[in-house]
């Protein structure tokens, strides 16, 4: 596979396992899936999520040699369901699928938010469509929505999240939802969002020639002098001129309140990247986790879960974009 197929087809690099008899088990906690397709004909799966008293027991640990992470999900017996605040769009990372969300999503289902966790295209069991880096993504998420609320799927204000590829989706959803008729999204949460495809793909290349995630014999054959040519060659591929996906310029469209959220020691999307979104959106609020990687930084949801659901309680309350505290990092 050439070095611009690499960059055109996702491959998958993260993903939450869950066995057959897992599927079961969710299912009993409401937790259910369904197939949606896109006026395209692009078939979209999803996880629902309700707001639900879910027992999310989540333990982060960090020492000088890595991190670790446990996350066990079980529901409170008799437990009386919290009343529904909205329903939050949970959009994924490249290389994943929507059950990498589902940490999130329980933990804010605690707190009055119904989640719906589609797979992007190209991504988990959606159907294998040219990806966009953004702006395809957004159009087929805007274009179920009014479906998904028909069936009862979106209660309330509809909330964005999302994590890198599927944060920067969320931006572009912002941006497009005037003309796609949804309205403006009520807030939106963005983990490590790049600013552009085409830089973010030549930083992530890099990162995986200069490592060791791509075997010696790619790393040999492919170098950082291929990659303009092999960038350019995965545009021409999708369609898509990706040094033209700008989600700077994207958020400079969308007057909807933005809680940016950056990694300190995130190589992949380096904080001048979230900021140059932050300083183009008209409304922005900036979070830095100082100790959090680009992967680390969408694992937290032992600390910042219960923030994040009650920012977006203040977003509603006020109706402005209100500025966010976060409390003292448990796995200091």
């Amino acid at each position: 596979m050439s070095l611009a197929d690499r960059i055109a087809t996702p491959s998958p690099l993260v993903s939450l396992s869950i066995p057959a008899s897992g599927h079961t088990t969710l299912a009993s906690m409401g937790i259910d899936e369904g197939e949606a397709w896109t006026a395209e004909g692009v078939r979209i799966h999803y996880l629902t999520v309700p707001a639900g008293a879910f027992d999310v027991d989540a333990r982060y640990r960090r020492d000088a040699e890595g991190y670790s992470l446990r996350w066990n999900l079980s529901t409170v017996p008799d437990g009386p369901p919290p009343s529904t605040r909205g329903t939050i769009v949970y959009l994924h990372g490249w290389g994943s699928d929507g059950r990498m969300m589902l940490p999130w999503a329980t933990a804010l289902a605690r707190q009055g938010y119904r989640g719906i966790l589609p797979d992007l295209r190209h991504h988990g069991r959606s159907d294998e469509a040219p990806p966009g880096f953004g702006p395809r993504e957004a159009r087929d998420i805007l274009q179920l929505l009014p479906s998904w609320r028909d069936k009862g799927l979106v209660e309330g204000p509809v909330y964005l999240f999302g994590l890198s590829y599927g944060a920067a989706t969320a931006i572009f959803m912002a941006a497009q939802a005037g003309e796609a008729g949804t309205g403006q999204p009520a807030a939106l949460i963005a983990i490590a969002p790049f600013d552009n495809a085409a830089t973010a793909i030549e930083r992530f290349a890099g990162e995986m020639l200069a490592g060791d995630a791509l075997p010696w014999f790619l790393r040999r054959r492919h170098g950082m002098d291929d990659l303009p040519d092999a960038i350019a060659e995965a545009g021409r591929k999708l369609d898509v001129d990706l040094a033209s996906v700008d989600v700077s310029q994207a958020a400079a469209t969308t007057s909807t309140c933005m809680l940016l959220v950056q990694g300190g020691r995130d190589r992949l999307v380096p904080a001048d990247s979230t900021q140059r979104i932050a300083d183009a959106a008209a409304h922005a609020q900036q979070v830095t986790l100082p100790l959090e990687t680009h992967m680390t930084s969408g694992m937290r949801f032992d600390w910042l879960a219960t923030p994040f659901g009650d920012w977006l309680q203040d977003v509603a309350d006020t109706g402005g974009c209100p500025a966010i505290v976060l409390p003292p990092d448990p796995a200091d």
